[in-house]
Protein backbone atom coordinates (compact mmCIF):
# COMPACT_ATOMS: atom_id res chain seq x y z
CA UNK A 1 0.00 0.00 0.00
CA UNK A 2 1.36 3.44 -0.87
CA UNK A 3 0.80 6.70 0.96
CA UNK A 4 -1.87 7.85 -1.49
CA UNK A 5 -4.23 5.34 0.13
CA UNK A 6 -4.43 7.68 3.10
CA UNK A 7 -3.96 7.51 6.85
CA UNK A 8 -7.54 6.42 7.52
CA UNK A 9 -7.12 3.21 5.52
CA UNK A 10 -3.73 2.67 7.13
CA UNK A 11 -5.19 3.18 10.61
CA UNK A 12 -7.91 0.64 9.85
CA UNK A 13 -5.35 -1.81 8.51
CA UNK A 14 -3.10 -1.66 11.55
CA UNK A 15 -6.06 -1.89 13.96
CA UNK A 16 -8.48 -4.51 12.60
CA UNK A 17 -6.29 -7.49 13.49
CA UNK A 18 -6.55 -6.61 17.17
CA UNK A 19 -10.10 -7.95 17.24
CA UNK A 20 -8.89 -11.56 17.08
CA UNK A 21 -5.90 -10.94 19.35
CA UNK A 22 -8.15 -9.39 21.97
CA UNK A 23 -10.78 -12.10 21.70
CA UNK A 24 -8.12 -14.63 22.64
CA UNK A 25 -6.27 -12.51 25.19
CA UNK A 26 -9.43 -11.54 27.05
CA UNK A 27 -11.89 -14.29 26.23
CA UNK A 28 -9.70 -17.30 26.92
CA UNK A 29 -8.53 -16.36 30.47
CA UNK A 30 -11.82 -14.73 31.49
CA UNK A 31 -14.37 -17.19 30.10
CA UNK A 32 -13.18 -20.18 28.10
CA UNK A 33 -10.38 -21.35 30.42
CA UNK A 34 -12.27 -20.96 33.73
CA UNK A 35 -15.31 -22.69 32.24
CA UNK A 36 -13.19 -25.63 31.06
CA UNK A 37 -11.56 -25.86 34.50
CA UNK A 38 -14.85 -25.60 36.38
CA UNK A 39 -16.41 -28.21 34.08
CA UNK A 40 -13.50 -30.51 34.91
CA UNK A 41 -14.10 -30.14 38.63
CA UNK A 42 -11.38 -27.54 39.36
CA UNK A 43 -12.99 -24.80 41.48
CA UNK A 44 -10.16 -22.91 43.21
CA UNK A 45 -8.97 -19.52 41.96
CA UNK A 46 -5.31 -20.44 42.49
CA UNK A 47 -5.35 -23.08 39.73
CA UNK A 48 -6.92 -20.63 37.28
CA UNK A 49 -4.35 -18.00 38.24
CA UNK A 50 -1.38 -20.33 37.81
CA UNK A 51 -2.59 -21.63 34.44
CA UNK A 52 -3.11 -18.09 33.16
CA UNK A 53 0.24 -17.02 34.56
CA UNK A 54 2.07 -19.81 32.72
CA UNK A 55 0.52 -18.97 29.39
CA UNK A 56 0.95 -15.24 29.65
CA UNK A 57 4.51 -15.51 31.03
CA UNK A 58 5.52 -17.61 28.03
CA UNK A 59 3.79 -15.11 25.76
CA UNK A 60 5.75 -12.27 27.35
CA UNK A 61 9.02 -14.15 26.96
CA UNK A 62 8.63 -14.92 23.25
CA UNK A 63 7.30 -11.56 22.12
CA UNK A 64 10.56 -9.53 22.06
CA UNK A 65 12.15 -12.22 19.89
CA UNK A 66 9.09 -12.39 17.64
CA UNK A 67 9.13 -8.60 17.36
CA UNK A 68 12.77 -8.52 16.29
CA UNK A 69 12.05 -11.33 13.86
CA UNK A 70 9.27 -9.21 12.32
CA UNK A 71 11.81 -6.40 11.82
CA UNK A 72 13.80 -8.79 9.65
CA UNK A 73 11.22 -10.81 7.73
CA UNK A 74 8.21 -8.49 7.77
CA UNK A 75 5.09 -8.21 9.88
CA UNK A 76 2.69 -10.46 7.96
CA UNK A 77 4.72 -13.72 8.07
CA UNK A 78 5.06 -13.41 11.84
CA UNK A 79 1.35 -12.71 12.23
CA UNK A 80 0.46 -15.73 10.11
CA UNK A 81 2.70 -18.11 12.04
CA UNK A 82 1.44 -16.83 15.38
CA UNK A 83 -2.18 -17.22 14.30
CA UNK A 84 -1.50 -20.82 13.24
CA UNK A 85 0.04 -21.66 16.62
CA UNK A 86 -2.89 -20.04 18.44
CA UNK A 87 -5.37 -22.06 16.37
CA UNK A 88 -3.64 -25.32 17.28
CA UNK A 89 -3.75 -24.32 20.94
CA UNK A 90 -7.45 -23.48 20.76
CA UNK A 91 -8.30 -26.88 19.35
CA UNK A 92 -6.30 -28.51 22.14
CA UNK A 93 -8.00 -26.36 24.79
CA UNK A 94 -11.57 -27.03 23.74
CA UNK A 95 -11.43 -30.57 22.34
CA UNK A 96 -8.96 -32.49 24.54
CA UNK A 97 -8.33 -33.04 28.26
CA UNK A 98 -5.04 -31.10 27.98
CA UNK A 99 -6.67 -27.84 29.05
CA UNK A 100 -3.56 -26.26 30.55
CA UNK A 101 -1.36 -27.07 27.55
CA UNK A 102 -4.00 -25.78 25.17
CA UNK A 103 -4.38 -22.50 27.05
CA UNK A 104 -0.62 -21.93 27.23
CA UNK A 105 -0.09 -22.63 23.51
CA UNK A 106 -3.05 -20.43 22.55
CA UNK A 107 -1.81 -17.44 24.51
CA UNK A 108 1.77 -17.87 23.28
CA UNK A 109 0.67 -18.07 19.64
CA UNK A 110 -1.49 -14.98 19.99
CA UNK A 111 1.52 -13.18 21.45
CA UNK A 112 3.64 -14.02 18.40
CA UNK A 113 0.91 -12.64 16.13
CA UNK A 114 0.66 -9.56 18.34
CA UNK A 115 4.40 -8.96 17.91
CA UNK A 116 3.72 -8.54 14.20
CA UNK A 117 0.72 -6.28 14.65
CA UNK A 118 2.25 -3.86 17.19
CA UNK A 119 4.90 -2.17 15.00
CA UNK A 120 2.47 -1.64 12.14
CA UNK A 121 1.26 1.58 13.80
CA UNK A 122 4.61 3.40 13.80
CA UNK A 123 5.42 1.72 10.46
CA UNK A 124 2.40 3.13 8.68
CA UNK A 125 1.36 6.33 10.48
CA UNK A 126 3.12 9.65 11.19
CA UNK A 127 3.08 11.19 14.69
CA UNK A 128 0.15 13.54 14.11
CA UNK A 129 -2.13 10.55 13.46
CA UNK A 130 -0.94 8.22 16.19
CA UNK A 131 -3.29 9.38 18.91
CA UNK A 132 -6.29 8.78 16.69
CA UNK A 133 -4.82 5.51 15.46
CA UNK A 134 -4.18 4.54 19.08
CA UNK A 135 -7.82 5.28 19.86
CA UNK A 136 -8.95 3.24 16.88
CA UNK A 137 -6.67 0.39 17.93
CA UNK A 138 -8.14 0.53 21.43
CA UNK A 139 -11.66 0.51 19.98
CA UNK A 140 -10.93 -2.61 17.91
CA UNK A 141 -9.04 -4.14 20.80
CA UNK A 142 -11.86 -3.67 23.28
CA UNK A 143 -14.42 -4.37 20.57
CA UNK A 144 -12.78 -7.75 20.21
CA UNK A 145 -13.11 -8.27 23.95
CA UNK A 146 -16.78 -7.29 23.73
CA UNK A 147 -17.35 -9.72 20.89
CA UNK A 148 -15.55 -12.42 22.84
CA UNK A 149 -17.63 -11.85 25.96
CA UNK A 150 -20.92 -11.92 24.03
CA UNK A 151 -20.05 -14.78 21.68
CA UNK A 152 -18.10 -16.93 24.11
CA UNK A 153 -20.52 -16.18 26.91
CA UNK A 154 -23.37 -17.45 24.74
CA UNK A 155 -21.55 -20.49 23.35
CA UNK A 156 -19.94 -21.53 26.62
CA UNK A 157 -23.17 -20.92 28.49
CA UNK A 158 -24.89 -23.24 25.99
CA UNK A 159 -22.26 -25.94 26.57
CA UNK A 160 -20.53 -25.48 23.19
CA UNK A 161 -16.83 -24.85 23.98
CA UNK A 162 -15.68 -26.42 20.67
CA UNK A 163 -17.74 -23.95 18.66
CA UNK A 164 -16.33 -21.17 20.82
CA UNK A 165 -12.76 -22.22 19.96
CA UNK A 166 -13.54 -22.46 16.25
CA UNK A 167 -15.12 -19.00 16.31
CA UNK A 168 -11.97 -17.53 17.86
CA UNK A 169 -9.78 -19.15 15.19
CA UNK A 170 -12.05 -17.84 12.40
CA UNK A 171 -11.95 -14.24 13.65
CA UNK A 172 -8.17 -14.41 14.00
CA UNK A 173 -7.84 -15.51 10.37
CA UNK A 174 -10.25 -12.87 9.07
CA UNK A 175 -8.34 -10.14 10.90
CA UNK A 176 -5.07 -11.27 9.34
CA UNK A 177 -6.59 -11.14 5.84
CA UNK A 178 -8.04 -7.65 6.35
CA UNK A 179 -4.76 -6.32 7.73
CA UNK A 180 -2.95 -7.59 4.65
CA UNK A 181 -5.53 -6.00 2.32
CA UNK A 182 -5.67 -2.62 4.06
CA UNK A 183 -2.13 -2.07 5.34
CA UNK A 184 -0.07 -4.45 3.22
CA UNK A 185 3.68 -4.79 3.30
CA UNK A 186 4.49 -1.14 2.62
CA UNK A 187 7.55 0.64 3.98
CA UNK A 188 7.10 3.20 6.75
CA UNK A 189 6.06 6.65 5.49
CA UNK A 190 8.99 9.05 5.34
CA UNK A 191 7.76 11.25 8.18
CA UNK A 192 7.28 8.22 10.44
CA UNK A 193 11.01 7.38 10.39
CA UNK A 194 12.41 9.65 13.07
CA UNK A 195 15.31 10.05 15.42
CA UNK A 196 14.32 9.42 18.98
CA UNK A 197 17.60 9.72 20.78
CA UNK A 198 17.44 9.85 24.54
CA UNK A 199 13.99 8.28 24.86
CA UNK A 200 15.08 5.00 26.51
CA UNK A 201 14.40 6.13 30.12
CA UNK A 202 11.06 7.62 29.04
CA UNK A 203 10.06 4.36 27.35
CA UNK A 204 10.82 2.45 30.54
CA UNK A 205 8.59 4.78 32.56
CA UNK A 206 5.74 4.34 30.10
CA UNK A 207 6.16 0.57 30.36
CA UNK A 208 6.14 0.80 34.17
CA UNK A 209 3.01 2.97 34.15
CA UNK A 210 1.23 0.54 31.82
CA UNK A 211 2.27 -2.43 33.96
CA UNK A 212 0.80 -0.93 37.12
CA UNK A 213 -2.41 0.35 35.55
CA UNK A 214 -3.10 -2.81 33.58
CA UNK A 215 -2.28 -5.04 36.55
CA UNK A 216 -5.29 -3.59 38.33
CA UNK A 217 -7.54 -3.91 35.26
CA UNK A 218 -6.46 -7.46 34.43
CA UNK A 219 -6.83 -8.63 38.03
CA UNK A 220 -10.51 -7.70 37.90
CA UNK A 221 -11.15 -9.18 34.46
CA UNK A 222 -9.35 -12.43 35.25
CA UNK A 223 -11.52 -13.26 38.24
CA UNK A 224 -14.77 -11.49 37.43
CA UNK A 225 -16.52 -14.76 36.53
CA UNK A 226 -15.57 -16.24 39.90
CA UNK A 227 -16.62 -13.01 41.64
CA UNK A 228 -20.03 -13.07 39.95
CA UNK A 229 -20.51 -16.76 40.77
CA UNK A 230 -19.55 -16.20 44.42
CA UNK A 231 -21.45 -12.95 44.97
CA UNK A 232 -24.72 -14.03 43.34
CA UNK A 233 -24.60 -17.79 43.99
CA UNK A 234 -24.65 -18.86 40.32
CA UNK A 235 -23.71 -22.11 38.58
CA UNK A 236 -20.65 -22.10 36.27
CA UNK A 237 -22.81 -21.84 33.12
CA UNK A 238 -25.00 -19.09 34.55
CA UNK A 239 -22.00 -17.19 35.88
CA UNK A 240 -20.31 -17.39 32.46
CA UNK A 241 -23.40 -15.92 30.80
CA UNK A 242 -23.81 -13.12 33.37
CA UNK A 243 -20.10 -12.25 33.45
CA UNK A 244 -19.98 -12.31 29.66
CA UNK A 245 -22.82 -9.82 29.36
CA UNK A 246 -21.34 -7.58 32.06
CA UNK A 247 -17.95 -7.56 30.39
CA UNK A 248 -19.58 -6.89 27.02
CA UNK A 249 -21.41 -3.87 28.46
CA UNK A 250 -18.19 -2.49 29.90
CA UNK A 251 -16.39 -3.15 26.65
CA UNK A 252 -19.03 -1.12 24.81
CA UNK A 253 -18.38 1.81 27.14
CA UNK A 254 -14.66 1.50 26.47
CA UNK A 255 -15.15 1.41 22.69
CA UNK A 256 -17.34 4.50 22.81
CA UNK A 257 -14.73 6.38 24.86
CA UNK A 258 -11.64 5.24 22.90
CA UNK A 259 -12.08 7.31 19.73
CA UNK A 260 -12.55 10.67 21.48
CA UNK A 261 -9.71 9.73 23.83
CA UNK A 262 -7.42 9.16 20.86
CA UNK A 263 -8.43 12.50 19.37
CA UNK A 264 -7.65 14.22 22.67
CA UNK A 265 -4.27 12.50 22.83
CA UNK A 266 -3.31 14.24 19.57
CA UNK A 267 -4.55 17.60 20.87
CA UNK A 268 -3.65 17.93 24.54
CA UNK A 269 -0.86 15.36 24.92
CA UNK A 270 -0.49 11.86 26.21
CA UNK A 271 0.31 12.47 29.89
CA UNK A 272 -2.92 14.18 30.90
CA UNK A 273 -5.06 11.33 29.60
CA UNK A 274 -2.83 8.69 31.20
CA UNK A 275 -3.04 10.36 34.61
CA UNK A 276 -6.78 10.98 34.42
CA UNK A 277 -7.46 7.49 33.11
CA UNK A 278 -5.46 5.87 35.89
CA UNK A 279 -7.34 7.75 38.60
CA UNK A 280 -10.80 7.14 37.14
CA UNK A 281 -10.05 3.48 36.47
CA UNK A 282 -8.76 2.96 40.00
CA UNK A 283 -11.89 4.53 41.45
CA UNK A 284 -14.08 2.15 39.44
CA UNK A 285 -12.15 -0.90 40.66
CA UNK A 286 -12.39 0.26 44.28
CA UNK A 287 -16.20 0.43 44.04
CA UNK A 288 -16.68 -3.07 42.62
CA UNK A 289 -16.67 -5.00 45.95
CA UNK A 290 -19.63 -2.91 47.12
CA UNK A 291 -21.77 -3.91 44.13
CA UNK A 292 -24.83 -5.81 45.33
CA UNK A 293 -26.43 -6.29 41.91
CA UNK A 294 -25.37 -6.67 38.29
CA UNK A 295 -26.55 -3.11 37.61
CA UNK A 296 -24.33 -1.77 40.40
CA UNK A 297 -21.44 -3.88 39.14
CA UNK A 298 -21.77 -2.46 35.62
CA UNK A 299 -22.04 1.07 37.04
CA UNK A 300 -18.76 0.77 38.95
CA UNK A 301 -17.15 -1.04 36.04
CA UNK A 302 -18.07 1.79 33.67
CA UNK A 303 -15.64 4.07 35.50
CA UNK A 304 -13.00 1.41 35.03
CA UNK A 305 -13.90 1.23 31.32
CA UNK A 306 -13.63 4.98 30.76
CA UNK A 307 -10.29 5.06 32.55
CA UNK A 308 -9.05 2.18 30.42
CA UNK A 309 -10.03 3.99 27.22
CA UNK A 310 -8.17 7.14 28.18
CA UNK A 311 -5.07 5.45 29.56
CA UNK A 312 -4.87 2.83 26.83
CA UNK A 313 -5.28 5.17 23.86
CA UNK A 314 -2.78 7.71 25.14
CA UNK A 315 -0.14 5.22 26.29
CA UNK A 316 -0.30 3.23 23.06
CA UNK A 317 0.25 6.40 21.01
CA UNK A 318 3.15 7.30 23.30
CA UNK A 319 4.79 3.91 22.86
CA UNK A 320 4.59 4.40 19.09
CA UNK A 321 6.09 7.88 19.47
CA UNK A 322 9.06 6.49 21.36
CA UNK A 323 9.73 3.45 19.15
CA UNK A 324 12.03 3.80 16.11
CA UNK A 325 9.87 2.85 13.12
CA UNK A 326 12.36 0.68 11.20
CA UNK A 327 13.06 -1.35 14.37
CA UNK A 328 9.72 -0.88 16.09
CA UNK A 329 9.03 -4.61 16.29
CA UNK A 330 11.85 -5.30 18.70
CA UNK A 331 11.26 -2.13 20.71
CA UNK A 332 7.54 -2.71 21.12
CA UNK A 333 8.14 -6.38 21.86
CA UNK A 334 10.26 -5.33 24.81
CA UNK A 335 7.76 -2.65 25.78
CA UNK A 336 5.01 -5.24 25.80
CA UNK A 337 6.73 -6.95 28.71
CA UNK A 338 4.89 -4.39 30.80
CA UNK A 339 1.54 -5.36 29.33
CA UNK A 340 2.11 -9.11 29.26
CA UNK A 341 3.83 -8.94 32.64
CA UNK A 342 0.75 -7.30 34.11
CA UNK A 343 -1.49 -9.95 32.60
CA UNK A 344 0.74 -12.69 34.01
CA UNK A 345 1.06 -11.10 37.44
CA UNK A 346 -2.71 -10.70 37.63
CA UNK A 347 -2.89 -14.47 38.01
CA UNK A 348 -1.27 -14.07 41.41
CA UNK A 349 -4.40 -12.34 42.68
CA UNK A 350 -6.04 -15.76 42.75
CA UNK A 351 -4.10 -16.66 45.88
CA UNK A 352 -5.11 -13.35 47.50
CA UNK A 353 -8.76 -14.11 46.75
CA UNK A 354 -8.52 -17.59 48.23
CA UNK A 355 -6.87 -16.28 51.42
CA UNK A 356 -8.40 -12.83 51.97
CA UNK A 357 -11.41 -12.56 49.68
CA UNK A 358 -12.39 -10.43 46.72
CA UNK A 359 -12.53 -7.18 48.71
CA UNK A 360 -8.84 -7.25 49.60
CA UNK A 361 -7.82 -8.34 46.10
CA UNK A 362 -9.82 -5.59 44.37
CA UNK A 363 -8.55 -2.94 46.80
CA UNK A 364 -4.99 -3.88 45.86
CA UNK A 365 -5.95 -3.82 42.18
CA UNK A 366 -7.32 -0.28 42.56
CA UNK A 367 -4.10 0.84 44.25
CA UNK A 368 -2.08 -0.58 41.35
CA UNK A 369 -4.04 1.39 38.76
CA UNK A 370 -3.68 4.62 40.72
CA UNK A 371 0.06 3.93 41.01
CA UNK A 372 0.17 3.78 37.19
CA UNK A 373 -1.29 7.29 37.08
CA UNK A 374 1.36 8.50 39.53
CA UNK A 375 4.17 7.10 37.35
CA UNK A 376 2.60 8.73 34.28
CA UNK A 377 2.64 12.04 36.14
CA UNK A 378 6.45 11.93 36.15
CA UNK A 379 6.52 12.13 32.35
CA UNK A 380 7.11 15.63 31.00
CA UNK A 381 5.07 17.19 28.22
CA UNK A 382 8.22 17.25 26.10
CA UNK A 383 8.45 13.49 26.54
CA UNK A 384 4.79 12.85 25.88
CA UNK A 385 4.50 15.09 22.84
CA UNK A 386 7.64 14.54 20.72
CA UNK A 387 7.46 16.82 17.68
CA UNK A 388 3.71 17.21 18.28
CA UNK A 389 3.59 20.93 17.67
CA UNK A 390 5.50 20.64 14.42
CA UNK A 391 3.59 17.59 13.24
CA UNK A 392 0.23 19.26 13.91
CA UNK A 393 0.90 21.84 11.21
CA UNK A 394 -1.53 21.11 8.45
CA UNK A 395 -3.11 18.23 10.36
CA UNK A 396 -6.78 17.64 9.57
Amino acid sequence: MDRSSGPIRAALGVSVGWVGISMIGDGVPALLLPHRLLSGGVTDATTLGITSLLGIALAAAVQPFAGRWSDRVGRLPVIGIGASIATAGLLTLVATPAVTIGAVVTLAGASVAQAGYQPMLPDRLPPRWRGRAGGLKSAFDVGGAMLAFVLLGALVGAGEPVLAGLALAAVLGIGFALSWLLAGRGSPPVDAVESRGGTGSSLLRVVAARFLFLLGIYAVGRFLLLFVADRFGLTPDAAAAEAGMALASLALVTVAASLPAGWLADRIGRRALMVGGGLVGGAGIALLPAADSMVALIGAGSLMAIGSAAFGSASWALLADLSPAPRAGGALGLANLGTAGAAAAAGGFGAIIDVSGFGAAFALAAACSVAGAIVALTLTERTTQPMLAASMEGAP
